[in-house]
């Protein structure tokens, strides 16, 4: 502890998925459930069955509620238990590396400005 940082310019990046939050949550909730919905976009091609997974994450929280599949709070286990059913669902096995915020390549997109539909 502190987990060390990897380095994400070693990897070239494109968003892939960006949405706004429709409801107000916990930072913490809101973290997994970006990792869920990630790992949900990924595991939505039979050739992605039974592979393993990496996911970058900023929030130290969420890597570690996610690395140790469950959590004290129930709203993160709501979270953690739809993942490890996913898991189990496409044979795959997610592992999880830390970043840091400011080198993160997924914070820029995650600060769009979203227009309300009239």
């Amino acid at each position: 502890w502190p987990r060390s940082s990897v380095n994400p310019a070693r990897w070239t990046w494109r968003v892939v998925l960006a949405f706004p939050w429709r409801e107000r949550q916990h930072i913490n909730e809101l973290e997994l459930r970006a990792i869920f919905a990630a790992l949900r976009w990924k595991a939505r091609a039979v050739r992605n069955f039974g592979t393993r997974k990496c996911i970058v994450t900023d929030s130290q929280v969420a890597l570690s509620v996610a690395a140790k599949c469950r959590s004290s709070s129930k709203r993160l286990n709501r979270v953690v238990w739809r993942t490890n059913a996913l898991a189990l669902a496409t044979f795959s096995h997610f592992f999880y590396i830390y970043v840091r915020t400011g080198l993160n390549p997924a914070d820029p997109p995650s600060r769009i400005k979203w227009r309300r539909k009239r």
